[in-house]
């Protein structure tokens, strides 16, 4: 299992900032574009195997230099990044606005051992999904602290970070979408909004 508070010093020391739009890519990083984009077309349940190379090539050589393998599949609309067994009763839950920002979020995470998924099917915004566990604080923080560097967790308009959700499965499988989701756990248990610290 990962070192999560040695990732949170991963992050702290290395500064880091992902360039998750395909279109921030110079000209000789095309390969991550061409696999992202077979990523798209393939529409199947196969895997899709053995892209760190190219991956570690681009992003965070000394980061990702631990990492064999990185796997996804498609199915029923979405790009599944689970292949690690951990604990986990939930996800944390962020959208984007375009696949290819989604699919690289999912590789970052998936690459630091973390499970996750991305949806294909809304054509204004995709969901992203970060597996946890509710009650281990450190990860969570590990997540949150990944969001912040990645810019995926935006701004409202009063200055606050938006107060992202944590929705456990019982509540997905109970079919708790849209008003019928009450949050329990929502970044402002973690983080300060205003200010992005963190308070726990």
């Amino acid at each position: 299992m990962a070192n999560h508070k040695q990732m949170i010093r991963d992050l702290e020391d290395e500064n880091i900032i992902l360039k998750h739009t395909l279109e921030d890519l110079e000209d000789e990083n095309a390969s991550l574009k061409q696999i992202i984009e077979q990523l798209l077309n393939k529409k199947s349940e196969q895997y899709i195997d053995d892209i760190h190379n190219t991956l570690n090539s681009i992003f965070y050589k000394d980061i990702l230099a631990s990492i064999e393998t990185i796997t996804g599949f498609y199915a029923m609309g979405w790009y599944w990044f689970t292949q690690y067994e951990l604990e986990e009763d939930g996800k944390w839950i962020v959208t984007v606005k375009d696949i290819h920002s989604a699919l690289s979020i999912c590789v970052y995470f998936h690459s630091r051992g973390i499970n996750c998924k991305c949806s294909t099917e809304n054509e204004t915004y995709m969901i992203i999904c970060i597996y946890s566990d509710s009650s281990n604080i450190e990860l969570n923080k590990v997540i949150l602290r990944h969001l912040f560097t990645l810019g995926a967790i935006p701004k409202n308009k009063d200055g606050r970070y938006k107060n992202i959700s944590f929705k456990f499965d019982e509540q997905t499988s109970s079919k708790e979408y849209g008003t019928d989701f009450h949050a329990r756990i929502t970044l402002e248990d973690y983080v300060n909004r205003y200010t992005g610290e963190f308070i726990k």
